[in-house]
């Protein structure tokens, strides 16, 4: 993880890649929204690989944003992580309940969807 860090960062001051505006990190449980921070993508692992991201709403409104990995949930998001540890989640999110929002994470870039 520290030399996805080290090398992120190097090819962003050589201006080889633009700096991610998420990355992720992982872990074995599930976070409060306390421990998210803002540009997070946390993936909670289990048995078989991710079953969990976790990211805070990017609207601002600090919700905690929980999309299920595992196979046989539904829905179901894929969160992909390139060699940079920049993640990308499919498919988009959308905030029904809330906020309404609707985005998605590709490479490590916030990208709004038009409704």
């Amino acid at each position: 993880m520290f030399l996805r860090q080290l090398l992120r960062n190097a090819l962003v001051r050589l201006r080889i890649v633009r700096n991610p505006e998420y990355v992720t990190r992982l872990t074995d449980h599930q976070p409060g929204a306390k421990q998210i921070r803002i540009g997070e993508v946390i993936a909670v692992r289990g048995q078989n690989g991710p079953k969990w991201a976790c990211l805070l709403c990017p609207c601002g409104s600090g919700e905690v944003v929980r999309l299920a990995l595992e196979r046989g949930s539904r829905p179901v998001w894929k969160l992909a992580i390139d060699y940079l540890g920049r993640p990308s989640l499919n498919p988009s999110i959308w905030q029904r309940a809330r906020c309404k929002c609707h985005f998605r994470i590709c490479r490590g870039e916030l990208r709004w969807c038009p409704d």
